[in-house]
């Protein structure tokens, strides 16, 4: 019952969507000056650190990680995207689900290293598949899938009609 507590309610979701949402808008005003690259990054900067701490707060143990700041701080850096606001919706996403989570980012984390060979391929699938909090997922599941397809067959996962 304690899982239930830290999630993401409705109405935490609908404010701090429009707050990032308001926050991505002023950044897109900027941006289309001439002048974001200077300014935006820092002010969504304040954006995702809010974001952190709320997941934090919210009981998020991976919130802190290195790779999950370093990507969010890398998309701030994006032009005209509301990319606080995809963020933070992904990120209550990928709290409130942790089951699905957990099977999507290692499918992510084998698809994106499958492709590249050697140390470099398994690096960036570990770090997405981080981000997307699969971590406790077994890895006998996937090992051997050359494919999403096979990876998703290895997790009895149902074609879309």
């Amino acid at each position: 019952m304690a899982e239930e507590i830290n999630k993401y309610k409705e109405a935490e979701l609908i404010i701090g969507s429009f707050a990032f949402l308001f926050i991505d808008g002023v950044c897109f005003l900027i941006d289309w000056t001439g002048i974001g690259l200077a300014i935006s990054p820092v002010i969504q900067g304040f954006g995702t650190a809010a974001q952190t701490f709320w997941a934090w707060k919210k009981g998020d143990k991976t919130a802190l990680k290195f790779s999950r700041q370093a990507i969010k701080y890398a998309l701030n850096i994006l032009p005209l995207l509301p990319t606080l606001t995809i963020v933070f919706l992904v990120q209550a996403f990928v709290h409130n689900n942790p089951k699905i989570a957990e099977a999507g980012g290692k499918l992510a984390g084998s698809a994106a290293g499958g492709g590249l060979a050697g140390p470099l391929g398994a690096k960036i699938g570990s770090v997405i598949g981080q981000y997307a909090g699969g971590s406790s997922l077994p890895q006998s599941l996937i090992k051997g899938a050359t494919s999403v397809g096979e990876a998703s067959r290895n997790l009895n996962i149902p074609k879309p009609k």
